[in-house]
């Protein structure tokens, strides 16, 4: 099992020009132990929400769930900074509770 190691991340962020400190939540769609792994690592090393759905933090491995979700039910709106989040699910054969997510900025 890989191993979650934040410095690549921030690594990887700011060679496309992102600063990795204004991230400040992180949103999972769905409980692949690849997005639980990365949002339970940056959750206890950095600090940030995790927002998930209910469904998938019970769906995904116990090693795997943040320790301090914040959970939504899709067709909330999320104010996160500057930003405000839609949830909505998007209905695929293989992922029946895919959530996924639009943004709008103040402005």
């Amino acid at each position: 099992m890989p191993v979650f190691r934040l410095n690549k991340l921030s690594m990887r962020m700011l060679e496309r020009g992102l600063n990795p400190t204004k991230v400040k939540a992180l949103f999972i769609s769905h409980e692949h132990s690849d997005h639980m792994r990365g949002a339970r690592g940056v959750n206890k090393k950095m600090n940030l929400p995790v927002y998930l759905t209910a469904k998938t933090y019970n769906s995904s491995y116990k090693n795997l769930q943040p320790d301090y979700p914040k959970y939504f039910v899709p067709g909330d709106e999320i104010e996160v900074g500057e930003f405000t989040i839609h949830t909505f699910i998007k209905k695929i054969m293989m992922l029946p509770n895919l959530v996924r997510f639009g943004f709008n900025i103040k402005i």
